[in-house]
């Protein structure tokens, strides 16, 4: 027969409750983490967007620029200008291709890793330090309004 007394019923209730509390804080890091994935994907396409714009003001800025010198009889220098500033976009497109690719494998890997484990390795769970419940957040949004002016 089990005997169940006071005192070890009491330790039963505490550890469960602080296994409920653990379980309530991973729950929130992974909806951060979820979050987070999704801000990186909503930023890149965002990225993404804005390098397609700036690339069709530069053309156009570039066509005005030669015309304008091709008026003026300087149709070597303006040529001479449009190879290099096209040698020089094509570098720093290639460039930013690499790294566009490079950063399009880390984010498929982070969320095929996401999807497989239900977690991200680059953010590690301390189980030291407060819980959740301990932690008491500042409501200065100064910087954060700063941030977006800019």
């Amino acid at each position: 027969m089990f005997c169940v007394t006071k005192g070890t019923l009491q330790e039963m209730f505490e550890e469960v409750e602080g296994a409920i509390y653990r379980l309530e804080d991973l729950n929130e890091m992974l909806d951060l983490q979820n979050r987070q994935l999704d801000h990186r994907f909503q930023l890149a396409l965002y990225k993404e967007k804005k390098l397609a714009e700036l690339n069709v003001i530069k053309g156009t800025v570039l066509y005005s620029i030669v015309q304008y010198l091709k008026c003026t009889n300087y149709t070597k220098l303006a040529d001479e200008h449009t190879e290099r500033v096209s040698k020089y976009e094509f570098k720093q497109q290639k460039m930013m291709k690499e790294r566009r690719e490079t950063f399009d494998e880390v984010f498929k890997e982070e969320l095929r890793e996401y999807k497989a484990t239900g977690s991200i390795l680059k953010l590690p769970v301390s189980q030291q330090g407060p819980s959740l419940d301990e932690i008491v957040l500042d409501v200065d949004s100064t910087m954060f309004n700063e941030f977006l002016k800019n």
